[in-house]
């Protein structure tokens, strides 16, 4: 029986092109006498996340810590951001959402930033990563980042257990937000970013906000420009599932599901996508 209060964390080390097969410990946080299991990502996998021309120097970052109860925060920082490790601590290997962002702003180059829930029994359906203060942008001028959710091959449920679906889902979750922080879910200001597949909600801003922060001077590829939100849920947020402004460019948004954002009451800023802002086109 796996204690649904503690927190489920894997603990691979980052890793960049050149290593393409990954051996992931998932440890159950239940006491001294936890239970480790071990297994191996699939060599295609980690190939066609990692596939990238020579010399673009692309890194690929495991977000390793997930809990079952969604009243538990798992959101720690990186310990030294820019070393090209995404960990919390020296040597643990354990990553939150915010360390591999922050691994990822620093690193030069494209990035891919891998949401991969454990495999657990009994089957657990919902994994919760839980922000305690607002997630960075991603910000990086120097390539774009790729935050993508995979779904973990696990074993289908018997018919009749009644469980549902075995293959868990990762739910990006604001709820321990402060609601005057209007804080959004993930922010959107450089070139070229994806989210794909992911589950955001519950946040006191927007789920996703793309915004052009840039400066006149600025790099081009710091400016927010060809963003993509696609195979995504956006649902339950405050304001809107997703806002477009500033003079952000480009932006595409497709095959999500963006519903039942604006509880906040405005509706000026309640939509499920809204384009705001001088310059704010070609979206």
């Amino acid at each position: 029986m796996v204690d649904t209060s503690k927190g489920l964390e894997l603990a691979p080390r980052a890793f960049s092109s050149g290593r393409a097969k990954r051996e992931i410990v998932m440890r159950l946080h239940s006491g001294p006498a936890s239970p480790v299991r071990r297994w191996s990502v699939a060599l295609a996998l980690c190939a066609a996340l990692l596939a990238a021309a020579p010399g673009s120097h692309a890194a690929t970052f495991f977000v390793t810590s997930y809990w079952q109860s969604n009243d538990v925060p798992n959101d720690f920082p990186d310990f030294n951001p820019g070393d090209g490790v995404a960990e919390t601590t020296p040597g643990s290997g354990i990553a939150s959402l915010r360390t591999c962002i922050e691994e990822a702003n620093e690193h030069e180059g494209p990035d891919t930033i891998v949401i991969l829930p454990p495999c657990v029994t009994p089957p657990v359906n919902e994994f919760f990563i839980r922000p305690t203060t607002p997630l960075p942008p991603l910000n990086d001028p120097t390539g774009p980042t790729t935050i993508i959710f995979m779904r973990p091959n696990c074993e289908p449920c018997p018919p009749a257990s009644g469980q549902g679906p075995c293959w868990p889902t990762v739910i990006i979750d604001g709820d321990m937000l402060a609601e005057d922080t209007g804080a959004s879910g993930l922010r959107l200001h450089s070139t070229g970013n994806i989210l794909d597949g992911l589950n955001i909600q519950a946040f006191p801003g927007n789920g996703v906000l793309v915004e052009d922060v840039s400066l006149p001077d600025s790099a081009p590829g710091a400016r927010a420009r060809d963003n993509v939100v696609r195979n995504s849920s956006i649902e339950g947020n405050v304001l809107n599932g997703i806002l477009i402004r500033a003079g952000a460019q480009g932006t595409i948004v497709e095959d999500n599901v963006i519903a039942n954002n604006g509880g906040g009451g405005d509706p000026v800023h309640s939509h499920g996508v809204h384009i705001a802002g001088v310059g704010t086109e070609s979206n």
